[in-house]
């Protein structure tokens, strides 16, 4: 019976990748692109906080520390969302227009849109999950989220200590990891045609400065110190959540391999949705929370997401295969949290 079900499981396989297919190729041909009008609620529904936010932190305390409240939830969302689509090509303006919304969620946080458009595109995307290509689970000693990878005696006690190393995450994406990186990828054909990493640096800094500049300038240093760390921590905590539950839960450790015949299989069972309707999670996250039809196609902006997720549900139905969703973050971080659990042991 056992053998059955093996042999099996290759046709079931090559079935669900063409039925993913032709999904995909017939949701880009027929697609409904947001309008303008939508498109420019939804950015003022996230930048007037982000800018009321940064005005508040030149205001005397306790009222700065609103500002940074707000400054950091607005910032993450636009990262999730407008950055987010920026980096895919997906913001339908002409292109001075998009780097300029592109900015406004990187700047804050010192990313490279250009850095970004490599790592996460070209190999987050193309590889994921796959821990020798895929950069956004390379936590190195830190932890292990994926049963292909090597286990250490430090993974013993991941289960603890990510927790507290979560709200570090921004702080650490401003070190200039492109450097050390940028030679590190260099072997692949990904960036076969990528530029220096000096170029990638100045593309990462100079947003950077001009946002957080003026309030060094304009306010006590403790003071706009105490401002900046707050702020990067905020982000560091919120960010990890959101990526974390994307990738690394119970639901997203399926034990086949699909890398090399069925990718689209591949990104189905390794990425997992949060939540199944347009609310306060959908908005924070930037609507990155709809995350395997954003794999599957790409393409498709945030906006797009939700109603072409309720139509692959109804085909993976008719295929016999469950949409991996946790029904809220909550869950979903329960399912993060067992999966460290489970990885810290050893194998």
């Amino acid at each position: 019976m056992k053998e059955a079900v093996a042999a099996s499981a290759p046709m079931r396989s090559r079935h669900l990748e063409l039925t993913l297919r032709s999904f995909r190729s017939a949701e880009l041909r027929c697609r409904r692109r947001p309008s303008t009008r939508v498109l420019l609620l939804d950015l003022v529904s996230r930048v007037a906080p982000l800018l009321l936010g940064y005005s508040l932190m030149f205001m005397p305390s306790p009222i700065d520390y609103l500002g940074v409240a707000l400054f950091a939830v607005a910032t993450v969302s636009l990262l999730g969302s407008w950055f987010h689509d920026g980096v895919h090509g997906n913001i339908p303006w002409p292109k001075l227009a998009a780097r300029l919304v592109e900015r406004l969620g990187a700047g804050p946080l010192g990313i490279s849109p250009l850095w970004w458009q490599y790592k996460h595109v070209r190999m987050h995307h193309r590889y994921v999950s796959n821990p020798e290509f895929d950069p956004d689970i390379q936590f190195g000693l830190l932890a292990r989220v994926s049963v292909v990878q090597n286990w250490s005696i430090w993974h013993r006690s991941q289960h603890f200590h990510m927790w507290f190393l979560m709200p570090l995450a921004t702080l650490n994406m401003l070190k200039p990891n492109e450097v050390w990186y940028s030679r590190r990828y260099r072997k692949y054909k990904e960036f076969e045609s990528a530029p220096s990493a000096w170029v990638f640096l100045v593309d990462k800094y100079i947003t950077f400065a001009v946002v957080w500049l003026p309030l060094f300038v304009f306010k006590p240093l403790s003071n706009a110190i105490l401002d900046w760390t707050l702020f990067m921590l905020m982000t560091g905590t919120l960010a990890s959540l959101i990526t974390q539950v994307q990738h690394n839960t119970e639901l997203a450790i399926g034990d086949e391999e699909f890398s090399t015949l069925y990718p689209l299989c591949e990104q189905l069972v390794r990425t997992t949705d949060v939540g199944v309707s347009k609310g306060i999670w959908w908005w924070l996250c930037g609507g990155v929370n709809f995350h395997i039809m954003h794999h599957v196609a790409p393409t498709l902006s945030f906006r797009e997401l939700p109603e072409v997720t309720e139509r692959l549900k109804l085909c993976l139905l008719d295929a016999g295969v469950e949409l991996p969703v946790h029904q809220n973050i909550f869950v979903a971080l329960v399912s993060h949290a067992r999966l460290l659990r489970k990885l810290a042991r050893r194998p």
